[in-house]
């Protein structure tokens, strides 16, 4: 006993004790309590879900925002002028990524945006408090492939302006 004491006292981990071993029918010096059961699992819920993701569809004004500035950056790129282009991106992005570096990714990853001839929108949404939002694009690829992307938007005080976008991703054929 004068061992568990000390070992108490000195605040040494209990499992330190672990060669002692209770003697059947004795009851030992500390108990310890039982493990709470665990909660019985909730029945699962079958139907779709419909997650609360904070957004809502653009207003018509939030969308033509959003689309005329995914149409001039588009124009831009189709001339040839990434600098008009640039313009077009938020303030974050062009903080972090310098000109030199966004006509690279332009022409690496976003090739059919400089020689598209077609360009359709499809959804819109904003977050709830209207400062950012999403929108899709399709492009026509000279008749050929139809790809499409979602553009990030933030709303800042020059108007609507590209943050990022997806992926570029073949969506159909074109006519």
């Amino acid at each position: 006993m004068r061992i568990l004491a000390t070992a108490l006292l000195a605040g040494l981990p209990l499992v330190s004790l672990a060669g002692c071993a209770a003697m059947p029918g004795v009851p030992t010096a500390i108990e310890q309590p039982a493990p709470a059961p665990e909660p019985e699992p909730a029945e699962e819920d079958t139907s779709e879900p419909t997650p609360d993701t904070g957004l809502v569809a653009c207003t018509p004004d939030q969308r033509s925002g959003m689309e005329r500035t995914v149409r001039a950056q588009t124009e831009a790129f189709s001339d040839g002028d990434f600098e008009e282009a640039y313009a077009y991106a938020s303030s974050s992005f062009q903080a972090s990524v310098p000109l030199v570096a966004f006509e690279q990714i332009i022409l690496g990853s976003y090739g059919p945006l400089v020689i598209s001839a077609d360009l359709r929108f499809g959804e819109c949404l904003v977050a709830s408090e209207g400062a950012s939002g999403t929108i899709d694009a399709r492009f026509s690829n000279n008749g050929t492939d139809v790809v499409g992307l979602r553009y990030v938007m933030v709303d800042e005080t020059a108007g609507w302006r590209v943050d990022g976008a997806s992926n570029l991703t073949i969506v159909g054929q074109g006519s």
